[in-house]
């Protein structure tokens, strides 16, 4: 397997939040590319991705990245990273017509206590071949 181009940012998700909005980032959508963008969240530990929650991005000048949230199993930041790789990796496995993955990790990350938990936002966008 060729793995595909990759890239990644942080988006600052303060005021997004502060107006209740989701959050999302903006790329440029080169001509003639298909994008698949994740709109909602998938199950962490699933040894299977979930079809369902894509958008496909065919029209317009510009790839809209939204950030969905995600709940760690410990309040640990360890964690949150390991959730964020392990989401990121299994996208780009599963998808073989994947020629780029860009990845979009919300900050800061939120301390959900008394839950035990952390709150961390991700945007997923897939370019196809």
């Amino acid at each position: 397997m060729r793995f595909p181009k990759y890239t990644a940012e942080i988006c600052d998700i303060r005021p997004y939040l502060s107006q209740e909005v989701i959050p999302e980032k903006v790329l440029p959508r080169p001509q003639n590319t298909v994008w698949r963008v994740r709109k909602e969240p998938m199950e962490l530990g699933e040894t299977e991705l979930a079809t369902d929650g894509w958008a496909y991005i065919r029209d317009g000048d510009l790839v809209r990245i939204p950030l969905v949230p995600y709940r760690t199993a410990k309040a640990s930041p360890s964690h949150v990273v390991l959730s964020a790789m392990e989401l990121g990796m299994r996208y780009a496995a599963s998808y073989p017509e994947c020629v780029r993955i860009h990845v979009i990790v919300g900050d800061p990350v939120e301390d959900l206590s008394p839950e035990g938990v952390f709150r961390f936002w991700l945007g997923v966008a897939v370019q196809q071949r």
